[in-house]
């Protein structure tokens, strides 16, 4: 909708009347917080306009003290604390709100103590002037503003906060339209407050506009233009009045003349039914014409080609709501209030959009268009099933989405097809002349709108059967044959053996064994799988495979070898044979079927090899003889000076091809053995002789014997004689000791071990006694050393049986006269020993799994109060093996 000259012209004034009209004090308030020891907080609000301003803010701002009298007390100065521009809270959603006009807003915050008075303080602030241009005061231009608030007398309320206002009023009004403000104060001590509409006070003149200080109360209201029935209570034309709710602070109204107001508004502090203070606020209205500048518009449908599924455009101007109705006659729901909405339609049909900007509000439009819905194109073909290049002939057939008969049709049937293209709906009889995959395009058209399918169809080449020629007429009746066929992957073969109807195969390299030699026709036939073939024919000459052999003879050892070899795997009398025995052999070379007498002059591993030759094919055949050496019999000693008895252990060190499979060991006197390594024992003292004989039989049945003299080999010495006895072989725990005594022959050197870890070193002593400290069965071992390194050892078991006592004393005494200074329980035969002591409340004061240590009276070195203490024992007896607990009570004296 086009915005109407007339109110362009009155928008415009508008503007240009609020630019002229001049930018003076605004409004204001003070108000106290307090701190406690009669220091108080004093914030004082003012708010001026910010656009060719005439009063700057105050730097300091002066706010009188005053008595109940109105006696200046003293003046307190805040400093200028700098200003913030407020938000314009313009009540008319159809407007922007002007660039050039605004409100600033100072908080300034100071601190003073004030003792009580008699009749508590009034505080003041004044400024001069208010806006040349304001309808409801006479001459105001040159009426200033005075902000107070009251302190109590203590006798009336002993502390006070007074209330302050939460919101400041917007500062554009639309004449014409309603004005709801929350104009609600908060009061710190929950007192109640009850609000009115009253008289702004006057204060400061055109000669003395920042008084300093301020003069006290009582203060003159401005003056109301009385003539045209403006007031505190009626400050402002308004049609209902403008009011104030006294419960709830809500300001109402509706003005209608256009210009600038000045409105008071007093909130009375009530606390226990005594009116303590009243505060008051005084702001400018600013009351101007709103017009509506508002613009709904819907862009006309740009395509067709969607479907049923709509994304409709916004291209409205100045709205901030919005109401869609999408012309379905048989819906009531076939709305949205959102911007930009998508909607889906049920059919195909011609549907009348609505748009609704700004419903409910003044600034409405409301725009219509038409939207034609057609069904989304949407076409698909079934790619037919492949065929072979030479027979193809395809036929295609369009479906999908679309209208009918204003569709049109385009076909492109890809790379070598004949015909390429076609208009038809339905075509049929397409060939191609090249294989390979084919890209088939439909392009369907209807209504401005395009859409295409595209799928894609096999054309297969045709096969090609190829089976080489024979190469080789030595592979006898199995043969394995090649397929070098192409573009086929299916296979029929046909061996053309007359003999059996089973000389056929499906495999691609099949192999078929024949009957007999002869002359076969070989015939393949290659196929796609898709009807597609090709028969190719060969011929083979089949003749029996030649597979020499021999069977291998067994290994010989060197001595008297002598091996024979018989030639087999041929097929008739005009055989060929030829034999290669290597080097080192009897007989190098042989044409004969069959050979004797071969022997080799030395051990090793010979190749044999023997080649036939039949009907121009050869064929050889490898395998080998094996000469064992003999095995090398001998065995490591070494000349040594030992203590007798000694035991000498020889050890097979026999050299063998194979593993030795036997041994016989034969002694000077006479004693025999067969294991690998055997022993040898001398019991009498002196210098000795031997002779060892040994002969090794290998796993190959090779034999070697081999004689070991040595004379003057091994000298024997005498060795000591260990001996010792015990007083007894068992004892009780708590008669843990044992005593031994010496029963050793020829030593020097004599260690004794009692198997709890002490050793003693005495030799030739009558008794030694040892206490065993726990249960158990000890090795009491005894080690002798003669005078030329020989040593002897005995051994006796003594066994220490276990058993336990526990005893707990009921009291000590910690006082340093050294008796009876810690609490020290005895357990004996005991193991897991844990000992604790709690203080009466519970609390742990000592631990200890040591059964020697006691505790001492004390906790954390601090000694503790004379009185009952807790003990708990926990151990297992060593005994059963059982847990035992002890829980009870001792008495610390000092």
């Amino acid at each position: 909708m086009v915005l109407n000259l007339k109110y362009k012209l009155l928008f415009t004034f508008t503007l240009l009347s609020l630019s002229m009209w001049s930018t003076h004090i605004v409004g204001g308030e003070i108000y106290y917080d307090y701190l406690g020891n009669n220091n108080y907080n004093i914030t004082l609000k003012v708010y001026r306009d910010c656009i060719n301003g005439q009063a700057p803010f105050d730097n300091p701002a002066s706010v009188g003290i005053f008595d109940a009298s109105g006696v200046l007390i003293t003046t307190l100065s805040i400093p200028f604390p700098g200003s913030t521009l407020l938000s314009s809270n313009f009540n008319n959603p159809c407007y922007q709100t002007p660039t050039n006009i605004c409100v600033e807003e100072a908080v300034y915050v100071g601190f003073i103590q004030l003792p009580p008075i008699a009749g508590g303080y009034y505080l003041a602030y004044q400024r001069c002037c208010r806006n040349n241009t304001i309808l409801n005061l006479v001459n105001p231009g040159n009426v200033g503003s005075t902000y107070w608030t009251y302190i109590p007398d203590q006798s009336v309320a002993t502390t006070n906060n007074s209330p302050r206002f939460i919101n400041y009023p917007p500062i554009f009004l639309c004449a014409g339209l309603p004005i709801t403000f929350d104009h609600s104060a908060n009061d710190p001590d929950g007192d109640s407050l009850v609000y009115e509409l009253c008289d702004p006070y006057d204060g400061g003149t055109t000669l003395n506009p920042m008084p300093v200080p301020p003069s006290g109360p009582p203060y003159t209201a401005v003056p109301f233009n009385t003539t045209s029935g403006y007031n505190g209570s009626y400050p402002m034309a308004s049609n209902p009045a403008l009011s104030i709710n006294p419960s709830t602070g809500l300001m109402t109204g509706t003005p209608n003349t256009i210009g600038q107001w000045v409105v008071g508004v007093c909130v009375k502090e009530y606390r226990n039914g005594n009116l303590i203070n009243i505060h008051k606020r005084d702001f400018q209205f600013n009351v101007m014409n709103c017009p509506n500048n508002t613009v709904a518009s819907i862009p006309s449908q740009q395509t067709f080609c969607t479907g049923f599924n709509v994304n409709f455009l916004n291209n409205s101007i100045n709205g901030f709501s919005y109401h869609w109705d999408f012309g379905e006659a048989a819906l009531t729901n076939d709305t949205s209030n959102i911007v930009a909405p998508t909607w889906t339609y049920p059919a195909a049909g011609t549907y009348t959009v609505m748009l609704v900007v700004n419903p409910g509000y003044s600034c409405v439009d409301t725009a219509y268009s038409v939207f034609n819905i057609q069904p989304l194109l949407s076409p698909s073909f079934t790619a037919p099933t492949g065929q072979c290049l030479n027979t193809s002939n395809f036929s295609f057939a369009a479906g999908g989405t679309f209208s009918g008969p204003i569709t049109n049709f385009s076909w492109n049937f890809g790379q070598g097809a004949a015909p390429p293209n076609s208009n038809q709906q339905n075509p049929s009889g397409i060939s191609y002349s090249t294989p390979g995959t084919k890209t088939v395009t439909l392009s369907v058209s209807e209504n401005g709108c395009t859409k295409t399918s595209v799928q894609t169809i096999t054309v297969h080449p045709m096969p090609t059967a190829s089976v080489p020629a024979q190469q080789s007429f030595c592979g006898g009746l199995s043969v394995t044959y090649t397929n070098a066929s192409l573009n086929a992957n299916s296979f029929f073969w046909n061996f053309g053996d007359p003999t059996t109807s089973q000389d056929t195969s499906s495999q691609s390299s099949p192999t078929y064994t024949f009957s007999a030699p002869g002359n076969y026709t070989i015939t393949l036939i290659a196929a796609t799988g898709f009807g597609c073939k090709d028969t190719a024919y060969t011929t083979y000459d089949i003749q029996p495979l030649l597979q020499p052999s021999f069977i291998k003879p067994s290994g010989q050892c060197i001595t008297n070898n002598n091996f024979s070899f018989t030639a087999s795997g041929f097929s008739g009398p005009g055989t060929l044979f030829t034999w290669d025995f290597e080097n080192g052999a009897s007989i190098n070379t042989s044409n004969q079927q069959n050979v004797t007498n071969v022997n080799y002059g030395a051990a090793g591993i010979y190749a044999v090899t023997l080649t036939i030759s039949e009907n121009g094919c050869t064929k050889y055949y490898i395998d080998s003889v094996e000469v064992f050496p003999l095995p090398t019999a001998q065995f490591n000693f070494s000349p040594m000076v030992v203590c007798n008895p000694y035991t000498i252990l020889f050890a097979d060190t026999t050299n063998a091809t194979g593993s030795v499979a036997s041994y016989n060991w034969t002694f000077h006197d006479g004693t025999t053995s067969s294991s690998p390594t055997t022993s040898f024992s001398y019991t009498n003292v002196g210098l000795f002789s031997f002779t060892v004989q040994l002969t090794a039989i290998d796993n190959n049945g090779c034999t070697q014997t081999f004689t070991f003299p040595k004379n003057n080999s091994i000298t024997v010495n005498p060795s000591p004689t260990a001996g010792i006895s015990i007083s007894e072989t068992a004892t009780s725990i708590f008669d843990p000791e044992v005593t031994v005594t010496d029963l050793s022959i020829n030593g020097v050197n004599c260690y004794l071990h009692f198997g709890d870890g002490t050793i003693d070193s005495t030799c030739n002593f009558n008794n030694i006694s040892h206490s065993y400290t726990t249960p158990g069965t000890y090795t009491i071992q005894q080690i002798l050393i003669n005078g030329i390194g020989c040593s002897d050892t005995f051994a006796l078991a003594f066994e220490v049986l276990p058993e336990f006592r526990f005893f707990v004393p009921n009291a000590f005494t910690y006082n340093n006269d050294q008796l009876n200074e810690t609490f020290l329980p005895k357990v004996i035969g005991a193991s897991d020993y844990t000992f604790r002591i709690f203080n009466r409340w519970g609390q742990l004061i000592f631990e200890t799994h040591n059964t020697q240590e006691g505790w001492n009276g004390e906790y954390k070195t601090n000694k503790c109060q004379t009185g009952v203490y807790i003990y708990q024992i926990t151990f297992t007896d060593d005994v059963e093996q059982k847990e035992h607990t002890f829980v009870g009570h001792v008495t610390l004296l000092r």
